[in-house]
């Protein structure tokens, strides 16, 4: 059974445009980031401590704090494709995204 010539360049067009479309499309390199995690929490410890809240509504706070942090950190990592890491735990390099985070959480909990 012979192949056309056509259908061999068919092939080998298509092969490339799908190498190509890897290569703009999958980044080939891990970009990473970094959040002062603490400097985060220790701000929110100080802001909550001047607040003199009962038991009960400092733990609801801890909570929505938690998981406010979690999920802009995830949707962060989502949208920017990128690795976040504590800042301490990165020694050089990296685009710090404390400030973005903190931003998202403020938006977050003026909605």
């Amino acid at each position: 059974m012979l192949i056309k010539k056509e259908y061999c360049f068919f092939l080998v067009g298509n092969l490339l445009g799908v190498l190509l479309l890897m290569y703009v499309f999958i980044p080939n390199q891990i970009l990473i980031g970094t959040v002062n995690l603490t400097g985060m929490i220790d701000q929110f410890i100080q802001q909550e401590s001047q607040k003199n809240l009962s038991p009960e509504v400092l733990k609801k706070e801890v909570n929505t704090f938690g998981k406010t942090l979690d999920k802009e950190l995830k949707m962060l990592s989502k949208d920017k494709h990128v690795v976040l890491f504590p800042r301490e735990a990165i020694i050089a390099g990296g685009h710090d995204y404390t400030t973005v985070i903190q931003q998202r959480m403020k938006n977050s909990h003026d909605r």
